[in-house]
């Protein structure tokens, strides 16, 4: 049985164990890089939004166990759970002077997300697109973000520019960043002969979630650059950090790409890959991809 069958199978399952006053839809959503992820709502008649419960994990489940009425059971279950996390006040959520405060930017691939950019406000950041999103956190008590979407910013009656600037402003002046020497976070035990000879520092926001976005903080690396006499290399790791290395004409550029692309293919999830190139960062001139 493959997933789609799977998934379509799991639902009419699921249709025949929940409530009276419940039902349940299959939802499919398409993630960065266009990571598609598999999933169900099980909705309550008086519920204005439900979780999303992903079914990828499951269908891994299955593949050995092979019990669909087990895992409708455990979906059901989990999806009553999550529900009590959620208290959204959609009506607040039309408001833009109320969401305005909670609107923040991340970075993504633009190559690899060209379905999924049809539908959202961005702007081009060389081969790079910031999109906004919504802090949901207060609402769940957990992590939890809404990418903003265009019918959004209609509802809102604000344009492209005025949103993003503000969701940057919001990251900068609210999560934050923070460049730390590497050697300050990979234990000694660990550490490689690179690691120690090449002055390396990992950038990222107080949150950690999506710290790639600092990328676009100007005024800091030109002033890092200063700091530190040295034009920069910028090496993305995910969407959530990036690795800055000062300038070394000793470095070629092929070798950095080659080495992003090795850790992008086998080290992270799809989901979480930001770029397979780097940037030079130059006090004159600004960004330079490699």
């Amino acid at each position: 049985m493959n997933l789609n069958t799977f998934v379509d199978e799991l639902v009419n399952i699921i249709s025949t164990k929940i409530d009276e006053d419940e039902s349940v839809v299959r939802y499919d959503a398409i993630k960065n890089n266009n990571t598609k992820l598999h999933g169900v709502i099980i909705k309550r008649k008086d519920d204005n939004v439900s979780p999303t419960i992903y079914l990828d994990s499951y269908y891994e489940k299955f593949i050995y166990e092979s019990n669909l009425e087990n895992i409708a059971d455990e979906v059901i279950h989990s999806a009553r759970i999550h529900r009590k996390d959620i208290s959204i006040d959609t009506v607040e959520f039309e408001k833009f002077e109320i969401v305005k405060e909670e609107l923040y930017a991340k970075i993504i691939g633009k190559d690899n997300n060209e379905e999924l950019l049809k539908s959202v406000p961005y702007r081009t950041f060389m081969n790079l697109a910031i999109v906004v999103y919504y802090d949901a956190s207060r609402w769940c008590g957990m992590n939890a973000s809404v990418l903003v979407k265009r019918e959004h910013m209609k509802m809102w009656n604000v344009d492209e520019d005025s949103l993003i600037d503000l969701a940057i402003n919001n990251s900068y002046e609210k999560n934050g960043y923070s460049i730390t020497g590497i050697q300050e976070i990979i234990p000694i035990e660990m550490r490689d002969n690179e690691v120690n000879a090449i002055p390396m520092y990992v950038m990222t926001n107080k949150t950690k979630l999506y710290g790639a976005i600092c990328m676009v903080f100007s005024e800091v690396l030109k002033e890092f650059c200063k700091k530190n006499n040295s034009d920069i290399y910028i090496i993305p790791s995910s969407i959530h950090e990036v690795i800055i290395v000062l300038k070394d004409d000793s470095m070629i550029n092929a070798d950095i790409n080659e080495m992003i692309a090795s850790v992008n293919d086998n080290e992270l999830d799809r989901e979480d890959i930001l770029s397979y190139n780097g940037y030079i960062f130059s006090r004159e001139n600004g960004y330079e991809m490699i």
